[in-house]
């Protein structure tokens, strides 16, 4: 089979689909009919070392996921396996409470099957749900764990998998209205899915970097988020058609374009509004920001 025209763009996109290409800033990877990387397409002279961590993690994760679509996974075992490989490395997992409530979770590495999240079904307590690169076996279980989650105050999702990435799972994001802090990485964002988001009346930092949005003017339905303060809109290809978007956005303090397409004229009105224009990837200098630690 032919190759597909390779576009290098910020954001990765994948699809499962046999001969379906992840197109990436370093990177292009083709896939086999079970959705597994086969090969490097080409390398890009832009891209950047961490791109390439990402793609290794997508291709363990996919190749992974595709093996374990059955199994079961109680939630006992899941925080006691966390807590194991927690001594072997010190890498935090779980946080639960001395009654025996699981507050924080964060499913990266080997915890990333879909028995894991489907080990998360039911749990209403977690007050922070972080995922590392989920494969789309893993992912299509995330919208099903969700509702369950009503005092969820933090949302981290990363998948590269464009297919997940549905109206379905944004609808029920919206009705999370706890939600505080929300990253959604390598996603493909369809048309009015934000408008969705616009429903979470205590949403203060969203970080949408290195997504493909389909729609950028969809980003208007931010401006019904009266503590929206924070947004990462970096590594994204929205411009100038935004502007008046983001400049009527009520409350936004800090805002993050690096490597977008926003022209210099547009940063300068920006930041005539009020609006401080920097790097929001470590938060550093930035006490007074509502981003706090995935796992705190």
């Amino acid at each position: 089979m032919a190759n597909p025209e390779l576009k290098y763009v910020s954001q990765l996109n994948v699809s499962g689909e046999s001969g379906s290409v992840f197109n990436m800033s370093s990177a292009a990877i083709q896939c086999g009919p079970s959705g597994r990387p086969l090969r490097f397409l080409q390398p890009s002279p832009a891209g950047r070392w961490f791109r390439w961590a990402a793609v290794a993690v997508a291709m363990a994760s996919l190749t992974a996921g595709s093996w374990a679509k059955d199994k079961v996974v109680t939630l006992p075992e899941l925080i006691q396996e966390m807590r194991e490989r927690e001594q072997e490395d010190g890498f935090f997992r779980a946080k639960v409470t001395k009654t025996g409530e699981l507050r924080a979770v964060f499913l990266s590495g080997t915890f990333t099957l879909p028995e894991n999240v489907r080990a998360l079904t039911g749990v209403s307590t977690l007050e922070s749900f972080n995922t590392g690169c989920l494969p789309a076996t893993a992912f299509q279980e995330v919208a099903k764990i969700l509702p369950a989650m009503v005092h969820l105050e933090k949302l981290n999702l990363i998948s590269p998998v464009a297919k997940g990435w549905n109206l379905d799972l944004f609808k029920t994001i919206g009705r999370l209205e706890s939600l505080r802090q929300i990253r959604l990485s390598y996603a493909t964002i369809p048309n009015g899915a934000l408008k969705f988001l616009g429903d979470l009346p205590n949403l203060e930092a969203l970080e949408l970097s290195s997504v493909n949005l389909a729609n950028p003017e969809d980003l208007q339905h931010l401006q019904r988020c009266p503590k929206l303060v924070e947004l990462n809109l970096r590594s994204t290809r929205v411009g100038d058609s935004v502007l008046p978007l983001l400049l009527a956005l009520p409350a936004l303090k800090w805002l993050d374009v690096e490597h977008s397409q926003l022209s210099e004229a547009a940063k300068v009105e920006l930041t005539a509004k009020g609006v401080t224009l920097r790097a929001l990837l470590d938060h550093k200098d930035m006490a007074d920001s509502p981003w706090r630690p995935w796992m705190e």
